[in-house]
Parts: C-alpha cells; sequence; structure tokens
C-alpha cells in the first residue's frame, strides 16, 4: 500500500495525475490503480528541473543524482548535497561515487582524485568537510578538504535496487533515479531515509519498476549459438557494451539491454507468461557507424520481426506482441561487410508480464 500512498499524496497537492498503463492508454485520475498495474505515472504538469553541468553523485543502486556543489554534512559521514532536487545530507553507505565523470572502480578499496592525480587506498570517515583517506603510499592517513576531492569512487557493495518503485530520467546521458514511498512523499532507494522534494519532477514520467516489468538481459538463454566469422566469437553482454563500456544506442545511456554479436543465435524460454516486448534497436554506439547486419525475432518458431540494422542510424522502436508463446528467439546474421561491427543492440529490452 506505500506506493499507492506516495501517489496519493502527491495527487492531493498536484490536484490530478496521469495514469499510463501497459496498453498505451493515459488517463487523468484523481485516485490511482495499484502501480504494479501501470506502466508509469506523471504528477502534475510543471516544468522538469534543470540539469545544471555534469557534476552528480553514483548511488550504490545505480541511481544518478545530479548536483551542483558538495560538501561535509553536519553529521559525521555524510555528504551535504545542493542540487536540482533540493538540498539534504547523504550516508557515505549509499555512496558509490562522485564527480564529472566518476572514477571507475579500484580493485579494492576506494579511489579518490586530487589535483596531485588519482589516490587508491581506503576512506576512513568524513568529518567537519574533511576527508579521511589512508593511502598505500603514506604513513599516515591524509586529511583531504572535500573541496579539494575533484572525484571519488568508494568500494561500498553495489545494492541493485528491488521491491516496487519509481524511476525517472532526469539526464539521458546519465543513469536514471529510482525513488521509494515514506510517510511524507518521495525517498531515494538507495538511502529511504532521505527524503526528496517530488514537485521538482513536475511533467517527467515516473516509470514503475518491480510490477508487471521484467527486462530481457535479467533472463538466462535456454539456448545460445555463436558463431562469428574467421574463428573470432564475440560472446553477448547483458547491461553493457560488447568492449564492457557502459551501454549507449544513439547517444542515450541505458541501464538495461543486450548486445550480441553476428552471426548468433539466442533462445528464452517464456512458458506463455509474457504479452509483449518492448525495445530500442541498433548498432552500439561505441563501434558505429560500423556495423551492418539483420536481426530477426520468432515467436515458437513464427518470424515477428526483421530489420536490417546499420551503424549510424537512428535506433528504432520496438513493440511486439508475445500473448501466449512460449519461446523467443533472436538471430543476427552477417551483412555486407562480413561482421565488422556487428553489436547489436536491444537496448531496454522489456517483457511485460500478463
Amino acid at each position: 500500500m506505500r506506493p499507492v500512498l506516495l501517489v496519493l499524496l502527491f495527487i492531493a497537492s498536484a490536484q490530478a495525475a496521469t495514469a499510463i498503463g501497459f496498453d498505451g492508454r493515459s488517463s487523468v485520475v484523481d485516485r490511482l490503480p495499484p502501480l504494479a498495474d501501470l506502466d508509469s505515472v506523471i504528477l502534475g504538469s510543471a516544468a522538469p528541473p534543470v540539469i545544471v553541468g555534469g557534476l552528480g553523485v553514483l548511488l550504490v543502486d545505480g541511481s544518478w543524482l545530479p548536483v551542483l556543489t558538495l560538501a561535509g554534512g553536519s553529521t559525521p559521514d555524510h555528504l551535504l548535497v545542493h542540487g536540482p532536487l533540493g538540498n539534504f545530507e547523504l550516508p557515505l553507505e549509499a555512496v558509490a561515487g562522485w564527480g564529472d565523470p566518476v572514477p571507475a572502480a579500484p580493485k579494492s578499496g576506494d579511489a579518490v582524485l586530487v589535483e596531485s592525480g588519482l589516490l587508491e587506498g581506503r576512506v576512513q570517515s568524513l568529518r567537519n568537510g574533511v576527508l579521511s583517506f589512508r593511502s598505500a603510499l603514506d604513513p599516515e592517513p591524509l586529511a583531504l578538504p572535500l573541496a579539494n576531492v575533484r572525484a571519488a569512487r568508494l568500494g561500498n557493495a553495489p545494492r541493485p535496487p528491488k521491491g516496487l518503485r519509481l524511476h525517472v530520467t532526469l539526464d539521458p546521458a546519465r543513469p536514471g533515479l529510482d525513488l521509494v514511498s515514506t510517510a511524507d512523499g518521495f525517498a531515494l532507494a538507495a538511502a529511504p531515509q532521505v527524503a526528496v522534494d517530488g514537485a521538482v519532477f513536475g511533467s517527467l514520467a515516473l516509470r514503475v519498476e518491480g510490477g508487471r516489468r521484467t527486462y530481457l538481459s535479467d533472463l538466462t538463454p535456454a539456448k545460445v549459438q555463436e558463431d562469428g566469422l574467421f574463428d573470432v566469437v564475440w560472446p553477448f553482454t547483458r547491461d553493457r557494451a560488447l568492449h564492457g563500456s557502459p551501454l549507449r544506442l544513439g547517444g542515450i545511456l541505458h541501464a538495461k539491454g543486450l548486445v550480441v554479436h553476428s552471426a548468433a543465435r539466442l533462445r528464452w524460454d517464456l512458458a506463455g507468461g509474457y504479452v509483449r516486448l518492448r525495445a530500442i534497436t541498433g548498432i552500439s554506439d561505441d563501434v558505429a557507424p560500423e556495423g551492418d547486419c539483420v536481426a530477426v525475432l520468432r515467436g515458437d518458431g513464427r518470424e515477428l520481426w526483421r530489420a536490417r540494422v546499420r551503424g549510424g542510424e537512428a535506433p528504432r522502436q520496438l513493440d511486439l506482441d508475445l500473448s501466449g508463446l512460449a519461446t523467443l528467439e533472436l538471430s543476427v546474421e552477417t551483412g555486407e561487410r562480413f561482421d565488422i561491427g556487428d553489436h547489436f543492440t536491444l537496448a531496454d529490452a522489456q517483457l511485460i508480464r500478463r
């Protein structure tokens, strides 16, 4: 009931909300059906927040929180965040890193970027705006004023979000932000004790996660056949590009998706449990404008969709009816230039349950 309470609280202030179902129909309502039955929700009609610059905080659930300035909080081991979503203190245990960009994760421990370069070691504490950092190169912990730390990557274990929540994209080039409900409205999924002013989201769509939506990349294929050419095989990847970089298609960052190199065939057992497949198709940005392949999707052996896909072309939306299908198969075949750059991508590939 708590997610529904979240929506009702904000409907009370905005007078109405727009509920969007998985069939694409939308309606303005004063009371919403259960969130699990909705694709997304739009609260109010105000202008969305303006994201200034690229500074932000990467949270342990993979969310990106845009910020303007960071400082030490009044509570030890907390960051004082000032940004488009308001001012609040964020516990370090909920933080994976910060900066523009956030440094790559070290093999172990933490990393901070200062004027002299990148230091690896352990963050011991944050008090009075000073980061205590123990580096293997220094006999004593370093006292680093937070203002002198350009970026950081903390070794906190990732905590993928679970349960019913709302996901909002504030910057297409960055990960989205996951929210949960509290008695007072919105809070960060990675730090439920941190409240966020929901009014700032304005006319942005908040997508319902953890309901009827399942991501294809979270399912294990029942069969994988990858042949490649010239004795070189690129195994398919989930939620990242084939080279290991973040998954980008048409300049947009996608947290979820599949990348499959020709020639390959993947099959999933659906057991009739899904009604739709939605995705964005194209050649991964990390190789475009290379790439020329033919992609085919079949359900129970029947062809549902076929496309010639070339690098540099605009991504295409895909929306297929899967009602009653026991299996789904994707085949990616080589095009005119052998398999050069054939990084076929199903970005944001979602299966909608019955």
